[in-house]
């Protein structure tokens, strides 16, 4: 049994390995030596452990000690526990078998030492089960929750200890405000169409039914989501788009089109129809539906 962290940004991975051969575990803390079938003589067994976090790309830093760790046993199936003897009573002093106390365990004790207790998972009072075979760690993202407030608990097997949780599963709403266009342009079954000959600026707002922050992103024609903060020289002002961009500090900001990171980038002015998303990302990790509207920039 190994017994991992549980960090907030999601579960450990583990690894069995049986003589350098990968044993199929689908992640499970614990392995029961007796369904190996073990052949007669010492064995090699490991299990490594791996933070799987998407934040490192890097396989070096990936195997390094910070976020993989291995350990080892040698495992000789021949090998057996002895008992200890029964003393002989003495003479003249008829046998007894000695009164056998109730044990007192504290609380959290693991029922049954030496295996791993059972965790029993419960969302809304009904039976739910985590993936694999690590019931200490439960992805919510595989119950197709609905939306709405939930609650979910855990009870280790054989103790009276439960703990609670309170599951968000409603995301955010966001909302935009546009500076004034030239036109808007609205078709049936269509994007709503913004019109301009110029720079506009774009507001994004957060609404949430539970307490923490909520971020918004946007991103334009698909690239990569982008924080919305308001504007680098003032978090109270809108986000500026323009269709070469707005340089502050040697970095362009709000470009159309084509990214542009530096002054020295391609600074083309991009003009035509582009395709601007946002949505949101609340404290309790849910996404919002990413929503779109189309923005026209046409030559002065």
């Amino acid at each position: 049994m190994v017994d991992t962290l549980h960090p907030v940004g999601g579960a450990l991975a583990v690894t069995w390995k049986l003589d350098g051969r990968s044993l199929d575990t689908a992640g499970a803390r614990t392995l029961d030596l007796r369904r190996l079938r073990l052949s007669p003589g010492t064995h090699a067994l490991t299990a490594t452990v791996t933070d799987p976090t998407p934040f490192v790309r890097d396989p070096a830093v990936r195997a390094s000690a910070a976020l993989t760790r291995t350990v080892s046993w040698t495992v000789d199936p021949a090998l057996t526990t002895v008992r200890a003897p029964r003393l002989p009573a003495s003479p003249g002093t008829p046998h007894r078998r000695p009164r056998r106390r109730p044990e007192r365990r504290p609380r959290g004790h693991h029922p049954r030492r030496g295996r791993h207790p059972a965790v029993r998972w419960r969302l809304d009072g009904r039976p739910v089960f985590p993936y694999g075979r690590n019931d200490l760690d439960l992805d919510l993202r595989s119950l197709e929750i609905a939306p709405g407030t939930h609650t979910l608990t855990a009870r280790l097997s054989g103790t009276d200890e439960e703990l609670s949780w309170t599951v968000d599963a409603r995301p955010a709403t966001a909302a935009y405000e546009l500076s004034e266009p030239l036109r808007t342009v609205r078709r049936p079954g269509r994007l709503v169409e913004y019109v301009y000959d110029g720079a506009f600026t774009m507001r994004l707002t957060a609404r949430d039914d539970q307490e923490g922050a909520v971020v918004s992103q946007f991103r334009v024609d698909g690239d990569g989501w982008y924080t919305y903060y308001g504007w680098p020289t003032d978090a109270g002002a809108p986000f500026r788009f323009s269709p070469g961009g707005t340089v502050i500090d040697d970095l362009v900001y709000g470009k159309l089109g084509r990214s542009r990171a530096v002054p020295w980038d391609d600074a083309s002015p991009d003009y035509g129809t582009h395709t601007v998303e946002y949505r949101t990302v609340d404290a309790a990790g849910n996404v919002g539906r990413a929503r779109s509207f189309l923005v026209t920039l046409v030559e002065p």
